[in-house]
């Protein structure tokens, strides 16, 4: 428990942003593309098990740890692969664009977890 009251983080969705023509930069607006994590990671000969378990058990914590001084409901929180499978974080979001990001994955079952975990949250917390 925290001083926010007892909560319990849950991974909603994933995905893999990846850059075009070499770039470092994966932003949309700069040619990112959304793509399934496991199809870039085999792509790289990247261990997609221990690589995602890594990956949200980082995103766990730092949900966790935010979200205890700073009683966040939700955050979104990128992080990149390197090729060697190394693990970085780069930011946490705390009004992420989930609706839109997802939807345009064109995963449906995925996008449906992510509004619902959302509608939730707000019924809750709102």
């Amino acid at each position: 428990m925290n001083r926010f009251g007892s909560y319990k983080w849950k991974l909603s969705g994933w995905l893999a942003r990846v850059s075009t023509n070499n770039k470092a930069v994966t932003n949309w607006s700069k040619g990112g593309k959304l793509v399934p994590l496991g199809k870039v990671l085999a792509a790289n000969k990247l261990n997609e098990t221990e690589i995602s378990r890594e990956l949200a058990n980082l995103a766990h914590q730092i949900s966790h740890t935010l979200g205890s001084y700073y009683g966040m409901r939700v955050l979104g929180v990128d992080m990149a692969v390197d090729k060697k499978g190394k693990v970085w974080f780069i930011e946490a979001n705390t009004n992420p664009v989930v609706r839109r990001l997802f939807k345009d994955f064109g995963n449906k079952q995925m996008y449906q977890k992510v509004l619902h975990t959302q509608k939730y949250i707000e019924a809750m917390y709102q």
